[in-house]
C-alpha cells in the first residue's frame, strides 16, 4: 500500500468509524483485505482530534510506539469534521 493509499484508507475508516462507533471513545479494529487476504489493525479514538491538544499528543504516542515496535504505520487521517 502506498502511503497515499494508506492515508485515503485512513480517511474512510475514520469517517465509518465516526459514524458507526461514535459511542466507543477508542478502540482497534481489524480490516481483512480481500485482493490480497492480508489484515490491517486500525487504532482509533472518537475525540476531537483537530482542536484537543491531548488528543493530538495520544496520537504522537501511538505513533512513536509503532516507531518502536516492528509494525509499520500505514496512514493516519481524520474524519472530515476531525472527530475520529
Amino acid at each position: 500500500m502506498t502511503t497515499h493509499q494508506g492515508k485515503t484508507f485512513a480517511n474512510l475508516l475514520a469517517a465509518y468509524v465516526r459514524y458507526k462507533m461514535e459511542s466507543v471513545n477508542r478502540g482497534a479494529i481489524l480490516v481483512r483485505c480481500t485482493s490480497d487476504d492480508s489484515v490491517v489493525a486500525a487504532v482509533f479514538g472518537n475525540d476531537y482530534y483537530l482542536t484537543e491538544t491531548r488528543t493530538r499528543h495520544e496520537v504522537e504516542l501511538v505513533q512513536q510506539r509503532l516507531r518502536e515496535s516492528a509494525m509499520e504505520e500505514l496512514g493516519f487521517g481524520p474524519a472530515h469534521d476531525g472527530r475520529s
